[in-house]
């Protein structure tokens, strides 16, 4: 799910974990000691990986993405990543949340088909989603890859909605994804200046990476606040 060129920029064990919000308020959390590649949507096919990784890790990788999760690399380090060059981003981030349903064999769950032939169709995210990139600051000892998801499907006037947020090493990325437009506003604060940058729908601007540096317990936060029918 996280693509094999992951394996050189984290350790060969590390604890990584799954926490669910349940509609109640309630959360569920799996932690897995493993590669981050062993992250493996099982039910995705071999022409279908070779799919995957020509059309959508290959061009992440391009526009710096590894670089950018490297959990090793200076902080000071600035990326721009030109409007351009957000798409593949953002095409990345829909198939990790649209490829994380697929990774529990014990209590398997499905993403919408329809949004899964639209990512096939067109590399980019599935119409009417929405994707934000932030940068993540995490402590000494902290998990190198969290993922929160919402847990079910949000009923909104035009359809349901799953919202995630993740990190994985120093880039942290906020994703609404459906084919349907997202009934949420942008997260607060100035967009030019706030943690988070939209970058799909594109938003036409440079983006300077990192941005203000996000912690653990904004993430959770942010990922809580997420509406529930």
């Amino acid at each position: 799910m996280l693509g094999k060129w992951s394996r050189r920029y984290f350790p060969r064990h590390g604890t990584y974990f799954t926490v669910r919000r349940n509609a109640n308020g309630s959360t569920w959390q799996q932690p897995s000691r493993s590669l981050v590649s062993a992250w493996i949507a099982h039910a995705v096919c071999s022409p279908c990986n070779g799919w995957l990784n020509k059309h959508i890790e290959g061009p992440a990788q391009r526009v710096g993405l590894p670089k950018m999760v490297d959990p090793f690399l200076d902080p000071n380090v600035v990326f721009r990543i030109r409007p351009i060059d957000q798409r593949p981003l953002a095409a990345w981030a829909a198939k990790v949340v649209l490829l994380f349903p697929y990774i529990d064999t014990r209590n398997p769950r499905r993403s919408d088909p329809r949004q899964l032939r639209a990512l096939r169709r067109f590399p980019r995210p599935p119409r009417g989603s929405r994707v934000w990139i932030g940068a993540f600051a995490g402590r000494a000892g902290e998990d190198y890859v969290r993922l929160w998801d919402s847990g079910d499907r949000i009923n909104s006037p035009t359809g349901p909605i799953r919202h995630f947020v993740f990190y994985m090493g120093h880039v942290a990325f906020r994703v609404a994804l459906g084919p349907y437009r997202s009934p949420y506003p942008p997260p607060a604060g100035d967009p030019r200046k706030g943690p988070w940058f939209r970058i799909w729908p594109p938003a036409h601007r440079t983006l300077i990476f990192p941005t203000p540096p996000m912690d653990n317990g904004y993430l959770a936060a942010d990922a809580s606040s997420i509406p529930t029918p």
